[in-house]
């Protein structure tokens, strides 16, 4: 079976570029076309934190899991959902979650558990449905070919911030590309 190779490849370079990520790193793994993913933030000697979308991030909205996939998400190994998005969360997660050390059993299993959602959550056939992003804090981009998955490049912020400026009548620029926000 061609289609498991490719997700066993898919699943041992995940756990090498998870177990590369240092401290202030975030990787995101997301299903082309949907707003289904699993992200990763280095977190220095508390480990990987990691965190799945629930249903106040996923879209389309008939992508939304049912409680049978959150009960599946909770046989893998993630927690529950904690609040909602614009909720304060300290300790959990708008999202499902999970919290890793970075050792190589640790590594591998949270690769398989990312796999497993895709599959049999999120439904993604084949790991070439899938693309990624990866990052510092500070916004510097970083690369992970062995992924073997396409890396999604965001828009630069400037081009957003002209477009959305064109199609509102209340935002403008000034001279050197600021925008005037008032206040009333």
């Amino acid at each position: 079976m061609a289609v498991n190779k490719h997700w066993r490849d898919f699943t041992k370079n995940l756990a090498a570029c998870i177990g590369a990520l240092s401290e202030d790193e975030y990787l995101i793994i997301a299903r082309k076309g949907a707003n289904q993913y699993v992200q990763f933030a280095g977190q220095g000697a508390y480990g990987i934190r990691a965190e799945a979308a629930g249903n106040g991030y996923i879209e389309p909205p008939e992508l939304l899991l049912d409680e049978r996939q959150y009960a599946r998400m909770q046989r893998l190994g993630w927690s529950r959902p904690t609040a909602l998005p614009d909720e304060p969360c300290a300790l959990g997660s708008p999202n499902f979650f999970t919290q890793m050390l970075p050792t190589e059993v640790g590594l591998r299993e949270l690769a398989r558990r990312t796999t497993q959602t895709f599959r049999t959550v999120y439904g993604v056939a084949h790991p070439g449905m899938l693309h990624y992003e990866a990052f510092h804090s500070q916004g510097t981009s970083i690369r992970f070919p062995t992924l073997l998955i396409k890396r999604r490049v965001p828009e630069p912020v400037t081009p957003r911030i002209e477009r959305w400026s064109e199609e509102s009548d209340d935002l403008e620029l000034d001279h050197d590309s600021d925008m005037e926000l008032g206040f009333d």
